[in-house]
Formats: C-alpha cells, sequence, structure tokens
C-alpha cells in the first residue's frame, strides 16, 4: 500500500522501523504538530475514529480512554461531540504538555503503553486510540493489555497507518486478541498527501 511519508518530524515518525523509539521526536515536535498536521497536511485522522466511536457510546458520561492522547486533537473531538469524562495516556511529556493546556481530560498520565500498565481491567467504556499504531509506535500485540481496561463489551475504536496494517498481517494478529472486530475501513486521512488509514471498530 502505498503513502506518501511527509516531511520533517512526520516523515521521521512514518519511517521508524521496529525497535526504534519515537518518544524523542514526538517531544520536540510537540509545539508545531497541530500547525504541521492540520494545516499543513490536512490531517483528519481525530474526527473519522471519533465519528465512528460515538455513536457505539451508550452513555456519553462515561469515562472513556484515549491512548496515545498527543496534544489532546482526539479529546477536543470527543469534547465536541458531547463526551465528558476522559482520561488521556501518551509516552511524550511534551506532547501531554500541549495537552494540559486545553484541559479537556479528567487525568492525563505519561506512560510507556509498550509495556503493560497498571490500569484495572474494565477501568472504561470504551477506549479510543490514534495515530500510534506501527513501527517505533504499538503493534497490535501491544493491544492486548489496554484492552483488559474496557469492561466487556464496551467499544474499542483504532485508527492508524495503513501502511504497516496492510503489509505487517495486521489483520490477522488484531483477530488473534481478545475481543470482536465489528468492521475494518481505509479511508485517506491527510488531504494533501496519498495517506492510506486503517480504522479498526471493536467491542472488548
Amino acid at each position: 500500500m502505498a503513502q506518501n511519508p511527509g516531511t520533517g518530524p512526520l516523515r521521521k515518525v512514518t519511517l521508524l522501523r521496529d525497535g526504534d523509539p519515537s518518544d524523542t521526536i514526538y517531544d520536540e515536535w510537540a509545539g508545531r504538530y497541530e500547525h504541521d498536521l492540520l494545516d499543513e497536511v490536512g490531517y483528519t485522522a481525530h474526527h473519522l475514529a471519533v465519528a465512528a466511536l460515538v455513536p457505539m457510546l451508550d452513555d456519553l458520561s462515561a469515562p472513556v480512554v484515549d491512548y496515545g492522547c498527543g496534544t489532546g486533537l482526539v479529546g477536543e473531538a470527543l469534547r465536541e461531540a458531547g463526551v465528558t469524562t476522559i482520561d488521556g495516556f501518551d509516552h511524550s511529556p511534551g506532547m501531554l504538555a500541549e495537552s494540559q493546556r486545553k484541559g479537556l481530560y479528567r487525568t492525563l498520565v505519561e506512560a510507556d503503553l509498550t509495556s503493560p500498565t497498571d490500569i484495572p481491567d474494565d477501568a472504561y467504556t470504551a477506549m479510543i486510540c490514534v495515530g500510534v499504531m506501527g513501527a517505533g509506535h504499538l503493534t497490535p500485540e501491544h493491544f492486548a493489555d489496554l484492552f483488559r481496561t474496557v469492561a466487556p463489551g464496551g467499544p474499542i475504536v483504532l485508527f492508524g497507518n495503513g501502511t504497516p496494517y496492510a503489509e505487517d498481517g495486521y489483520a490477522a494478529r488484531f483477530a488473534a486478541l481478545d475481543w470482536t472486530i465489528v468492521r475494518t475501513e481505509t479511508p485517506n486521512y491527510m488531504a494533501a498527501l496519498d495517506r492510506p488509514g486503517a480504522l479498526v471498530l471493536g467491542r472488548r
């Protein structure tokens, strides 16, 4: 699946390989992240993912977790859709600092999501994770620990780069996890680039 890696930090995080760290890149990018994505390449993944999640929610006041929350783009979209209780987790202090300024989240936590967390089982009614799928980020096996934090039957929406999803067998690897996949879509998510995505909706 062809894609345009873009330039600058976007290119760096797009071309990471398995085992490469990404947090330093995001720390350095945090101040310009939204400008570069929204203004320069027309990034829409956060809107697409939230539009998929919200119809699956029975109670907009119930707690939703945003893994890989970054500067809070997903949090903003969730708030605009009426979701009121959101916790955010991210590995980059720089990105979390940008998100903190917006006052969107009940709690913001710095966490390496490639390692098991101490979040209780069934802590959230729903989970959303946008833009952190692929090498140097989260691969399907990392999601097993995150899924257990969602209550049984709770909706889960993932959105990531469609290239590793297609080329690295993510469909079969996700299917092996403890959830039920409802549907998968492959929208382009950067208006200025050829950038295929993978939107995966399921229930715990």
